[in-house]
């Protein structure tokens, strides 16, 4: 029986127009805050980051395999899993048949820009035993709706805003751990070598550049266990990047608080 495990996951995108600072030695704070305030062991934490290639890379195609062995890994009963993200979240438009209730599919973004999206969460949560918690923080912008369907218990990520899609595409700028489509595109440009890319064509672009390794979720129009999200903000939201000023201790002061509130 596994007990407890976890899976820590940071992106801080070196060298591309995405780079994040802080995400990384977040992953390295809530190992060691699980290990001695949570009786997680080293054994059942898998990190996967990319500043060291000592480490698993955090690809789309290995968050996945990392986040299913996490799930398979529980047996029925009273398992505790936990699974940490840090790094870029994004908001890739739903199309108009998908009748989803933010209009968005709320994402996560792996190193690669292979996204992994709101509804491959749901497919991770409804594969869980029966009796096993899974307890997700997502320190990442848009993360309030990561989970597809799940109940919000604070805000209205659903309710528009009165300046929604009056800003300028030509004044965005990337700041905290927000990655606005235009970065997105662009990053996809430099990764695939492609130009005729643009925000009509994403979801077509990520699954002829990675293929079976994308997520079979955007290629169509698409409850076990318990889980809980525990997200940096609401999926209308962004979420700030930490300063590198700022004492690692201070930042983890929230992700500790959270899971102990589990």
């Amino acid at each position: 029986m596994v007990g407890k495990a976890a899976v820590l996951i940071g992106c801080n995108y070196p060298g591309t127009k995405a780079e994040l600072k802080g995400c990384v030695n977040d992953v390295h704070r809530m190992r060691r805050c699980l290990i001695d305030h949570f009786g997680f062991t080293e054994a059942n934490i898998t990190i996967l980051i990319d500043t060291d290639d000592s480490y698993t890379l955090p690809t789309g195609v290995n968050i996945r395999r990392a986040i299913n062995r996490l799930v398979r890994s529980a047996n029925p009963g009273d398992d505790d899993l936990f699974l940490h993200f840090s790094g870029h979240g994004a908001r890739l438009p739903a199309q108009p048949e998908e009748n989803d209730n933010t209009g968005y599919h709320e994402c996560i973004v792996p190193c690669d820009m292979n996204l992994i999206i709101d509804e491959d969460f749901r497919h991770f949560v409804n594969k869980l035993a029966d009796g096993c918690r899974l307890t997700i923080v997502a320190d990442s912008c848009n993360s309030g709706g990561l989970i597809e369907n799940a109940k919000e218990q604070i805000g209205e990520s659903t309710a528009k805003r009165k300046d929604e899609g009056n800003e300028s595409r030509e004044d965005i700028h990337l700041t905290g751990r927000a990655l606005p489509i235009p970065i997105l595109v662009e990053l996809l440009k430099e990764s695939t070598g492609k130009e005729d890319i643009h925000e009509g064509n994403i979801r077509s672009t990520i699954i002829d550049a990675f293929g079976d390794s994308a997520s079979p979720r955007l290629a169509k129009t698409a409850p076990s266990g318990r889980s809980v999200l525990i997200s940096a903000c609401q999926s209308d939201q962004n979420a700030a990047d930490a300063k590198p000023v700022m004492k690692p201790e201070e930042h983890m002061v929230l992700s500790a608080t959270q899971f102990r509130a589990y």
